[in-house]
This record gives C-alpha cells, sequence and structure tokens, in this order.
C-alpha cells in the first residue's frame, strides 16, 4: 500500500499533467483511506475519554471545599490541568491556574461541561490543599 503522502504527490502530478481522470480515481481511493484512517482515530480517542469518565468522580458526590486532580490524559480531555476545588454552592470548581482578566477561573464538572460546552474537570481523586 501506497503512503498518502506519495498519492497526494501522485495525484497532484496527475493533475498538473491533465489526466484529470486519472487524478479523480486516486482521488476517491485517498479520500476513503483518509476517512477510515479518521474514523478509526476517534473511536480510540472515545475509547479513551469514556474509559476516563468512567473513573472520574460523579457530580453528586462532590464535597463542598475539596480539593480534586485528575491524571495526564483526563487533563487534556476536560481542558484543564491543574488541582481545582469544588463549590458546592455555585456546583462549580474553584480553578486558581486558570485566570482570565486578573481572577481565578471557573470550571463545570464534566458533567455539566457536556451540556454547556465551556470549560470542565473531570474529578478523578481527592487531594491536599
Amino acid at each position: 500500500m501506497k503512503d498518502l503522502n506519495e498519492m497526494a504527490k501522485e495525484i497532484g502530478l496527475a493533475y498538473k499533467d491533465g489526466d484529470t481522470e486519472k487524478a479523480e480515481k486516486l482521488k476517491v481511493v485517498y479520500d476513503k483511506i483518509v476517512e477510515e484512517r479518521r474514523a478509526m482515530m476517534n473511536k480510540a480517542r472515545r475509547d479513551v475519554e469514556l474509559g476516563l469518565l468512567a473513573k472520574a468522580i460523579p457530580k453528586k458526590d462532590m464535597e463542598d471545599g475539596i480539593w480534586y486532580d485528575c491524571d495526564r490524559d483526563a487533563k487534556r480531555v476536560a481542558r484543564f490541568g491543574g488541582k481545582a476545588k469544588w463549590d458546592a454552592d455555585r456546583q462549580m470548581f474553584l480553578a486558581p491556574g486558570q485566570q482570565q482578566f486578573g481572577m481565578d477561573g471557573w470550571l463545570d464538572h464534566w458533567e455539566d461541561a457536556i451540556k454547556t460546552g465551556y470549560a470542565g474537570f473531570v474529578p478523578m481523586w481527592k487531594v491536599e490543599e
């Protein structure tokens, strides 16, 4: 099987040489391979994310004033890479490292972040202050 870069070059050369029929046939094959690889990567990413969320502490089990942290992969999923403290009144995490406009950042629990699309946090274990 040809490398995708080689296929792209071959498609480009076919267009350059005026052989659009060959270029279009190659492009169909190229697009199919790219789509299959993209689907495999998306599935693998979804599997990793679902595995991480299965280890996360549910929102209903959060304790007011307690600091939480998560593993490195969960930080990628949630777009936040530090410890965060749960605030029961706000139903959000206080994230001192998430400073915007000179203020501490507030993050949704991942259960809410899925619904809102805002920055979230995946709490996986309690930590000392």
